[in-house]
């Protein structure tokens, strides 16, 4: 069984898409990594075109220290740690993020 210490909303740039979802395969992380960033859209004003994608992700130790140490030093992500106290709604409003009207996303 898996050992899931934390859990991660986790922000990135649509034009970063690609690289996002290389990043993740690259971990090993877990099935369909190359769809991580791939169905959640977001926009400043919730229409398109998104500027955004987005994933809500668990995470070992492992994966934890990878992208709390990585992926938060880098400028077109943008990641929350629940743990912290963040939700949906306080990540979304610190991005200046709404979801593309008609989706939605799951917590």
């Amino acid at each position: 069984m898996t050992d899931f210490v934390k859990r991660f909303i986790i922000f990135v740039e649509t034009s970063k898409k690609t690289a996002a979802n290389a990043q993740a395969v690259a971990w090993g992380y877990g099935e369909r990594d190359d769809l991580t960033f791939d169905d959640w859209r977001f926009s400043a004003s919730g229409q398109e075109p998104a500027t955004h994608l987005g994933c809500n992700t668990q995470a070992t130790d492992e994966i934890a220290n990878k992208i709390e140490g990585a992926l938060s030093q880098v400028p077109f992500y943008k990641v929350y740690d629940l743990s912290d106290g963040w939700t949906w709604e306080t990540a979304l409003a610190d991005a200046g993020l709404q979801v593309i009207e008609g989706l939605e996303v799951i917590e």
